[in-house]
């Protein structure tokens, strides 16, 4: 059995969706036979590339066709290729949008700030909420 198909049967057994690096098949040849092989198996289509050297055998939908996992889960394929800890920051740990509204807002519907220290330019109490839409909130 080759290099190759060896490859892919342990490939098979992975669930779809599953990441999956070069280095997870080391004991099977040399990295350069290993690296020709996911290239080859990449060309073939059974596997895809999402990043360099992080693979995935893509989940299938009816509807959007190849699914590929989220930019969360590359970042931790990345992470443990490259031997590196991540921490999560910024809207990950402590969100601050807590809602996104749409509409059309006029230049007359703006109230603007009564000092040069720092305070904001907010919208009138009536364009707050007849004129913006509610999209999203959280």
């Amino acid at each position: 059995m080759s290099i190759e198909e060896k490859i892919l049967q342990r490939i098979e057994a992975f669930p779809k969706g599953e990441l999956f690096l070069p280095a997870d098949f080391s004991e099977l040849g040399s990295s350069e036979a290993v690296r020709l092989s996911l290239f080859r198996l990449e060309k073939e289509g059974v596997i895809m590339r999402v990043a360099q050297g992080i693979y995935v055998r893509p989940k299938e939908s009816n509807i959007i066709g190849k699914l590929i996992p989220s930019a969360e889960e590359i970042a931790e394929a990345i992470a443990k290729r490259d031997c590196i800890r991540t921490v999560p920051t910024g809207n990950i740990i402590y969100p601050k949008i807590t809602q996104i509204k749409f509409g059309y807002i006029e230049h007359s519907d703006w109230i603007s700030q009564t000092s040069a220290k720092g305070q904001q330019a907010r919208l009138t109490p009536i364009a707050k909420t007849s004129k913006m839409i509610r999209l999203y909130p959280i």
